[in-house]
């Protein structure tokens, strides 16, 4: 057996046993979604968190949602946006099954708090801005009507390979537990 998967399972038992793992209608927890929409397909990335407890000093415990066997909860479906700049007004169906498996995963009663963040890369950057623009709007006109997400025009945007490789860095960091000073260590 995997140990990752042995460990994160264990990790699971151990939070839904205490009731703090609880993603129903009754769920005290706060939920974010981003959509990473690269050049050879698009991922979506669930998180979730407890109030914050109020100290200054402390950051939220921002966890991405995992699933009974200890696997993140996430979808890829293929190909990249970039492939709708002919065919903008498909971009939001291309979507949507990314959006579904969101739904499906985070308690109803949460969804028009749950804020929604659509990041594109490279395959986007490589298109002309008026190309960009229509896919975009497709986004941010269609999503609305079908989803209850907390979405709007300011939570979409083609980042720059420098906010790309600033975001590969703390993810980095995160999975190593650099971010974790619990110990006193800073």
């Amino acid at each position: 057996m995997d140990v990752r998967k042995d460990k994160a399972r264990h990790q699971f038992n151990t939070v839904v046993g205490n009731n703090l793992w609880i993603h129903d209608k009754n769920s005290g927890f706060h939920y974010g979604i981003v959509l990473d929409c690269g050049s050879s397909g698009t991922r979506v990335f669930i998180y979730y968190w407890p109030d914050h407890n109020g100290n200054l000093d402390h950051l939220l415990n921002i966890q991405q949602m995992i699933d009974r066997d200890g696997q993140p909860v996430r979808m890829k479906v293929r190909p990249g946006l970039s492939t709708f700049e002919d065919k903008p007004q498909n971009a939001s169906h291309y979507i949507y099954p990314l959006l579904r498996h969101a739904a499906n995963h985070i308690p109803k009663s949460k969804h028009s708090e749950t804020p929604l963040y659509i990041l594109a890369t490279a395959g986007m950057r490589l298109l002309s801005k008026p190309k960009q623009d229509a896919i975009i709007n497709n986004l941010i006109n269609d999503i609305p009507l079908h989803f209850d997400f907390l979405f709007s025009s300011t939570q979409i945007e083609v980042i720059t390979g420098k906010q790309e490789g600033i975001y590969a860095w703390i993810t980095i960091n995160y999975v190593l537990g650099r971010f974790n000073h619990s110990n006193g260590e800073y």
